[in-house]
Formats: structure tokens, C-alpha cells, sequence
């Protein structure tokens, strides 16, 4: 019992901490940012494979097409700035 309200707490601490991220330009701590740009990044991988899934004809288009309207609806958030900001920082870190 103890485990799932570990676990219920961690999902509310980490849906607030993405609404916060997505919505406000505020500065987040470097923890809090890296947190926000993994969750983002699973959402795009998540987004790519309903892409492949939706090519194949396993997963409805439906599901796609809502998936889409989310990426769009939330495109010019702070948070999506801020996504692509350190994106667009990664490569230079890379290169040795």
C-alpha cells in the first residue's frame, strides 16, 4: 500500500511539474529541467512510434490524429521553447 502512494504522488508531482514546464517561463531548477526534457522526449518517441504503428495499420488513426492535435495545440508553449532550446544545445555537447 505503502509502494502505490510512493507511486501516486510521483505521477501528481510529476504531471504538476510538466504543467508547470509546458505552460510558464519561469526558471526551473536543473533537475526539474532535465525532468521536464525526458518526459517531452518520451512524448515524441511515444508520438514517432503511433506514426509507424498507424503505417502498419495496427493502431487506429484516430489515436493518431488526437495525438497530433495535442503536438500542435501545445506548440508554441514556453515549455516546447525551452524543449527546443536545449535540443538545439545537445549536438555541441557531443562533439568531443
Amino acid at each position: 500500500m505503502a509502494d502505490q502512494c510512493k507511486l501516486q504522488i510521483n505521477k501528481l508531482m510529476s504531471s504538476e511539474l510538466f504543467y508547470k514546464a509546458l505552460t510558464s517561463e519561469d526558471a526551473l531548477s536543473n533537475q526539474e529541467e532535465f525532468q521536464f526534457l525526458m518526459m517531452l522526449h518520451g512524448a515524441f518517441l511515444a508520438f514517432q512510434n503511433s506514426l509507424l504503428l498507424a503505417e502498419k495499420g495496427t493502431i487506429d488513426l484516430e489515436l493518431r490524429e488526437a495525438l497530433t492535435a495535442a503536438i500542435l495545440g501545445t506548440k508554441s508553449t514556453p515549455g516546447m521553447r525551452r524543449y527546443w532550446r536545449q535540443s538545439e544545445e545537445l549536438p555541441a555537447l557531443w562533439v568531443c
